[in-house]
């Protein structure tokens, strides 16, 4: 918890958490918004990856960061950081900033990356129904160390870090594929973004955290 905080304590990195909880962004738009140049976004972004803050996914040729709240417990300390900021003149301006960046007609898109459509786009299972499943069509993605540290017997590591931008190098349309990780938070973001490239894909609720509660 300490180096996180540490982590946190950087101004600029407030206020990209504070334009990610508006809405998912690349490198440039966050380099925009922040009045930083690339390079310098790009450090502050690999800091918060590196914390497990912030995770990735790859449309196209561009990558989409948004907060991981599944992987960061502590997420009710970056919800006070952004609330505080948010509350001071320059939290305003900032919000504002981004808003005047990115269209309300994009952000209702990007909806796609986050979780607010996702009772319109994506079907669920419930991870007391695992058992239910054939394993060879599940996948856990979250990172090997996790994978290592518990797994359920029989479910191949698939990490999300590898799928990322490379899905029809490791998976294949004709199947659909149940996606597991902690909580459910990863699995909802592979999952549109399968959707939305053609795959098939079904999350699995509560993930491990339900499987072992």
């Amino acid at each position: 918890m300490e180096l996180k905080i540490k982590s946190l304590s950087d101004i600029n990195r407030i206020k990209i958490l504070t334009a990610l909880k508006i809405t998912p962004l690349c490198i440039s738009e966050l380099s925009e918004v922040l009045g930083l140049s690339q390079p310098n976004t790009s450090k502050h972004i690999k800091l918060l990856l590196a914390e497990g803050i912030v995770e990735y996914i790859k449309l196209g040729k561009y990558r989409y960061y948004f907060i991981d709240f599944d992987h960061y417990n502590e997420h009710y300390y970056i919800e006070s950081l952004i609330g505080y900021y948010k509350v001071l003149e320059e939290g305003v301006k900032f919000e504002d900033a981004v808003y005047n960046l990115i269209s309300s007609d994009e952000i209702e898109k990007r909806k796609i990356i986050s979780n607010e459509k996702d009772e319109e786009v994506l079907k669920f299972i419930d991870i007391r129904d695992i058992d239910k499943l054939d394993f060879d069509h599940v996948i856990d993605i979250r990172e090997p160390i996790e994978y290592k540290m518990q797994h359920i017997a029989g479910i191949r590591n698939e990490p999300l870090s590898k799928l990322n931008g490379r899905l029809e190098m490791f998976l294949s349309k004709n199947i659909e594929y149940y996606i597991i990780c902690q909580a459910d938070t990863r699995s909802r973001f592979l999952a549109r973004t399968m959707i939305n490239e053609g795959f098939k894909a079904v999350v699995v609720l509560r993930g491990m955290d339900g499987y072992y509660s």
